[in-house]
């Protein structure tokens, strides 16, 4: 689907989460990265790129990412909590 439709950011957000899930953090990075320009996905996407860096064991470039969702977060949500 994503081969049709690369700039379907919905289908690449859905595609990275099932990669993530499976620990396969290389093959989710990428993904969750592109899908940063996207404001509706951004917050998300950047929390996302933190765990796949967690899980990389790369703990500086997680901490920097997690940074950004706990600056961009205004409300205290469940991301920003988490």
């Amino acid at each position: 689907m994503l081969r049709r439709f690369p700039n379907n950011h919905d289908v690449r957000f859905e595609l990275a989460e099932l990669l993530a899930a499976e620990e396969d953090y290389d093959g989710a990075l990428p993904h969750f990265q592109k899908i940063q320009n996207n404001p509706r996905y951004r917050i998300r996407a950047s929390m996302f790129v933190g765990t796949c860096f967690q899980g990389k064991e790369v703990f500086d470039l997680a901490k920097d990412q997690y940074n950004i969702v706990i600056k961009e977060s205004t409300l205290m949500d469940d991301t920003k909590m988490e």
